[in-house]
């Protein structure tokens, strides 16, 4: 559409130029015929009419003019100038010239192409026969101002060779635009054709390609009711395993009676199974109280926790065995032969602390293995450093010897121990770790409350912190806090 919109553009601004053109060299032969058969009038008419066609086609071609003015400047001419003038000096309505009326509202179509100036020029034409029709009727050969009898005969071929010529012209340019149009429709044709081939070649392509991706998403589908199975099962092994994991842990009921309820636990494994464990036995003397982090989270840090727990039953209870800095010696000795360090075969390990709180002297034993304790008396902290050298690990060699550490638990002491995992969650506002430094002033702030107060505290303040960061846990969480109160009094 829009090539034959141009195409029209172009053939109405040639047929407008042609025109122009043509009816410019028609003035100046009537101009010549005027002049053979002596009437003036016609000489001088036509002059006025070229030099009008003349400065039409000039400020046309300066764009001086739009197309639509030109045109109605040039009808306007042809009409007002050359046929009205010539007709009203050469016999009014019974003039040869008077037929040219009739092209006055062709020529209107054709150019301007619009309703309203046809019928305008039409009126204008019929307006211009009436009033020649009634001068006629009441004054007969009133307007007949030119005796054209003797040249009547050449006058009247002259006109009708002029109304020939511009026939002949609109036939022209009529039929080179349907040509061009009818060219221009077939080459449409032509792409449209091509165009609905292609559409076709690829509609057949996706076609084939839906069945393609049919069959890939029925395999797909199946693959995943595969999958899906598969985790429900692996989860519910982990599940099972969780049960085995939990009945491995001390019983809490014991581990509260010992210390009379003042004790909170927060574990919080990261995936359902912890490689976080805590150890917990009540002897004739003493009460023995581990916390360990093993390498690895879920199954991985399971099996070692797992590893960790057999241990520490074996050493207390088949070694008898009560010491701290004992305890872990024998522990690390336990886990190096148990994984077959020496030959390379596991690299894997726990950071642990051991806390053996005597109940006949007001002191506590204490060893750690890359794992501190914490401890506040008379609101003042006092970070106790384990030993920078896990348990287990190839890394640090073969034989270790861990330090006893001796706390003076005669005036009320709260302690609190655990896992990492805690300090090193990212969250907050900057996405940072929380860091030891935070957990220290948590626990300054809270150690005075109960210990249901206290883990609600540290519970809220551990999920605050990663719903303002938006992170997920990263780690296992074990974190517990214990009060131990002897004054000077043997328990």
């Amino acid at each position: 559409m829009k090539q034959l919109q141009f195409i029209d553009e172009i053939n109405k601004d040639k047929l407008l130029s042609n025109f122009l053109k043509l009816t410019a060299l028609f003035a100046v032969l009537y101009v010549g015929v005027s002049y053979v058969i002596d009437f003036y009038y016609g000489m001088v008419i036509m002059g006025i009419n070229f030099l009008f066609h003349i400065i039409g086609l000039f400020l046309y071609r300066k764009e001086i003019l739009s197309y639509k003015a030109t045109s109605n400047f040039y009808v306007a001419n042809c009409c007002f100038v050359a046929v009205l003038g010539c007709s009203y000096y050469s016999g009014g309505l019974f003039s040869p010239v008077a037929m040219w009326f009739v092209l006055i509202p062709v020529i209107a179509l054709l150019l301007l192409d619009a309703r309203k100036s046809t019928f305008f020029w039409l009126i204008t034409t019929l307006i211009i026969v009436s009033i020649y029709s009634i001068l006629f009727f009441i004054k007969g050969d009133y307007l007949i101002k030119y005796n054209i009898q003797d040249y009547k005969g050449f006058f009247q071929i002259m006109c009708w060779v002029g109304l020939v010529l511009i026939v002949f012209l609109v036939s022209s340019i009529f039929e080179n635009n349907q040509r061009k149009a009818l060219s221009v429709v077939k080459t449409q044709n032509f792409d449209l054709i091509e165009q609905q081939n292609e559409i076709n070649a690829s509609n057949e392509e996706l076609h084939q390609q839906k069945e393609e991706l049919s069959a890939i998403v029925e395999v797909v589908q199946g693959k995943n009711k595969l999958i899906e199975k598969q985790s429900e099962d692996v989860k519910a092994s982990i599940l099972y395993a969780s049960r085995i994991q939990n009945a491995l842990l001390p019983v809490d009921k014991k581990i509260k009676n010992y210390f009379n309820d003042e004790i909170f636990i927060l574990n919080k494994p990261r995936d359902i199974v912890s490689g976080d464990f805590y150890w917990f036995e009540k002897l004739e003397d003493c009460a023995i109280l581990v916390t360990a982090d093993c390498t690895g989270h879920g199954v991985p840090g399971a099996f070692m926790s797992m590893l960790g727990v057999t241990g520490l039953n074996s050493i207390v209870f088949q070694e008898g065995i009560f010491r701290a800095d004992k305890i872990l010696n024998h522990l690390h000795d336990y886990i190096y032969k148990s994984l077959q360090q020496k030959e390379g075969k596991s690299s894997d390990g726990m950071d642990v602390s051991v806390l053996v709180i005597h109940d006949t002297i007001p002191i506590a034993e204490y060893a750690g293995a890359m794992n501190s304790i914490y401890c506040i008396q008379n609101n003042e902290l006092q970070e106790i450093k384990a030993d920078k050298k896990p348990i287990g690990s190839n890394h640090y060699g073969k034989d270790r010897n861990y330090t006893k550490q001796v706390i003076d638990i005669s005036k009320p002491t709260v302690f609190y121990t655990g896992s990492d995992g805690y300090q090193d969650q990212f969250g907050g506002e900057k996405g940072r770790k929380f860091m030891k430094k935070s957990l220290k002033k948590l626990m300054l702030q809270h150690h005075s409350e109960s210990f249901k107060k206290q883990e609600e505290a540290f519970t809220s303040t551990l999920e605050n912190w990663m719903k303002e960061g938006k992170k997920q846990q990263i780690d296992d969480i074990l974190l517990m806090g214990f009060k131990v109160d002897r004054g000077s009094e043997v328990l």
